[in-house]
Parts: structure tokens; C-alpha cells; sequence
């Protein structure tokens, strides 16, 4: 019964994916992410910053639990993740490519920017994620995502 209320429950564009537990989030990612938002690196806190409150005209959130993970940002309308890279993810590119290859499974792109880019020149930072904005909100729109 419970499998078949979940299905049921499903946003239309999760119809037929077949990701055991896709929906089910852990309670203890929900855990990590509330420490996460607390203990944000300075680069993630520089780019909350200038997105939080729709200051770029979309509803960014932080430290999202997505798929048993934590997106630094997830713009749900967009269904696009982003992730402020430092250097801990310099060793764990295989680990990275999973976790974006699940997500885009369910429907959800992901970018991702560098610490370094952020500190250097957010501005850009800022175009780019309006622009992926915007170009996955196209995208569902037209039905080519």
C-alpha cells in the first residue's frame, strides 16, 4: 500500500522512474543539511549572499536534501542544483559524476562553479546561474529537458 500511495503522490515529471527510494530523503541527511546551512564554506556563504530572498528573481534554497544528498543550491522551479566546488572535489570527481548522473535521472541538472570563481568574480557567477535558470525553465516548458 505504502509503495503504491508514493507512486501516486509523484510530481508527473518523476513518472516511471524506477530510482529505489528516489523520493525518500533520510532523516539523517535532513540532519547534515541543517548542520551544512549553519557551517556553510565562505564561498557558498558569499554566493547565499546575493541569491537568498529571490534577489536574482528566482527562489534559490540552501543546502538542499536531494536523493540522499545535499545540493549547496536548488532552484526547484528550474529543477537545476548548484555546487560551489573547492578543492575537496578535486579528489573526488568519480563520486561527483554519480551523484549529478542520479539526479539527472529524476529530472534535475546540475551545475557547477568553483570556490575560486565565486570569490573572483560573483557577478559572472550570478549571469551564469540566471542563465541555466532560465534556460531549464525553457526547457520544461517546451518539454526538451
Amino acid at each position: 500500500i505504502m509503495a503504491m500511495a508514493e507512486q501516486q503522490t509523484r510530481p508527473s515529471h518523476l513518472e516511471g522512474i524506477a530510482i529505489a527510494g528516489a523520493l525518500r530523503t533520510s532523516r539523517h541527511v535532513f540532519t547534515a543539511a541543517r548542520t551544512m546551512r549553519r557551517e556553510m564554506t565562505p564561498a557558498e556563504a558569499v554566493l547565499w549572499n546575493r541569491v537568498r530572498g529571490g534577489r536574482i528573481g528566482y527562489h534559490i534554497r540552501r543546502q538542499q536534501p536531494l536523493l540522499g544528498f545535499v545540493a549547496d543550491f536548488y532552484c526547484h522551479g528550474a529543477r537545476l542544483a548548484i555546487e560551489v566546488d573547492g578543492s575537496v572535489h578535486d579528489n573526488q570527481q568519480d563520486r561527483d559524476s554519480n551523484r549529478d548522473a542520479c539526479l539527472a535521472e529524476i529530472g534535475i541538472k546540475v551545475i557547477r562553479v568553483s570556490d575560486a570563481s565565486v570569490f573572483a568574480d560573483v557577478d559572472s557567477v550570478i549571469a551564469l546561474i540566471r542563465e541555466a535558470i532560465a534556460s531549464r525553465i525553457n526547457e520544461i516548458a517546451t518539454g526538451n529537458d
